[in-house]
């Protein structure tokens, strides 16, 4: 997964997630922070599904999410074109949605 977070944690983070399970599934989610729930992460409604050339792929073990994304978008957090951002990244332990076995954040 990918996200997007004015202050480097999940708790108010934009993410996409891709999930090998469900196909060529790559989807747009608002995180609740608490990984404790049964769903952590809130599907956002169909006006804010706006990725663009969206691909999942698998190759040797490996999966890649590959998508474009509008840099400003109302209700979500913005990606400066000028100034630093915030992005979280995340990888599970398999096929299906779960916990991840590794996450991080990094700065542009």
């Amino acid at each position: 997964g990918f996200g997007i977070s004015p202050t480097g944690l999940m708790l108010g983070a934009n993410t996409i997630i891709g999930v090998p399970a469900y196909g060529d599934f790559v989807s747009k989610f608002n995180s609740t922070g608490d990984p404790t729930k049964q769903a952590p992460f809130a599907p956002m409604d169909d006006t804010h599904q706006t990725l663009m050339n969206t691909k999942l792929t698998q190759v040797d073990g490996k999966t890649v999410v590959s998508f474009s994304k509008y840099l400003n978008e109302e209700g979500e957090n913005k990606i400066l074109a000028d100034g630093e951002n915030t992005f979280l990244w995340a990888v599970g332990t398999g096929n299906e949605p779960g916990y991840h076995a590794a996450r991080g954040e990094f700065t542009l």
